[in-house]
């Protein structure tokens, strides 16, 4: 359902109001708001301002301008298909986030986030991506865009109470490759021998520059980012 219009409207409300004085508002004053055209439809898209002052990475410090909300698969929105995102100007920085599919569906999900001024347009690529092997010790996909770094979660559930997980990052042309446990280890926790299988992996476009090797750093870091624009391309088994 939707959670709020993408579409709305705002006025210049009178200056210099005090506590009990009456407003009075004529709404054939309002103007539409600008508006964000999408290239896709979109089952979950948000636009909001985000307050600068003493930012500590948190974007619900601010004012929600437009949100929809189409992601769980049961309800159709395939008869009212959302191709635009509205929002009002006026704020320094805003924090636009999109996502083209449903949420836990098999295969790619193509998200478009950004953290700064906002795009005039979003474009949502088309991809190919192809899993040729799920094992992390033999690792094989196929994947057709640019992107500048992947993430992927390779995990086993050895018991009800116990679970193997490896986060794998690499950049792009390079293999993601766990780090050889050492046989000291393996003697004590031989659990760390299971094989692991993909879960999900994540492809990153970083569209403004940033590079693999600051990923690194700013998250040995703890380094966050005061704008950004990404498209990430998630592919996740339907485990």
């Amino acid at each position: 359902p939707v959670r709020r219009s993408p579409r709305g409207h705002q006025c210049a409300l009178p200056e210099n109001n005090e506590p009990g004085d009456e407003v009075v508002v004529d709404f054939s004053t309002f103007e539409p708001t600008e508006i964000i055209p999408v290239n896709k439809p979109i089952k979950y898209g948000q636009v909001r301002s985000v307050i600068r002052s003493g930012f500590d990475g948190d974007i619900s410090k601010g004012h929600i301008l437009s949100s929809i909300d189409n992601r769980d698969a049961s309800l159709s929105s395939a008869s009212n298909p959302t191709f635009s995102l509205g929002y009002l100007g006026g704020f320094d920085t805003y924090f636009i986030d999109v996502t083209e599919n449903h949420l836990g569906v098999s295969g790619i999900n193509v998200l478009y986030r950004k953290l700064g001024n906002l795009p005039t347009s979003i474009n949502l690529p088309t991809n190919s991506f192809q899993l040729i092997d799920a094992s992390m010790s033999n690792f094989k996909y196929s994947f057709t865009n640019e992107y500048t770094y992947k993430e992927g979660y390779f995990q086993n559930e050895t018991s009800a109470n116990l679970g193997i997980i490896w986060w794998l990052l690499a950049p792009h042309g390079t293999n993601m490759v766990a780090p050889r446990v050492p046989d000291e280890v393996l003697s004590e926790y031989p659990e760390l021998s299971a094989k692991l299988e993909l879960s999900f992996i994540h492809f990153f476009k970083e569209m403004d520059g940033y590079s693999y090797k600051q990923k690194i750093e700013d998250k040995f870091s703890y380094n966050l980012r005061a704008q950004y624009e990404t498209l990430t391309y998630s592919y996740q088994l339907n485990n």
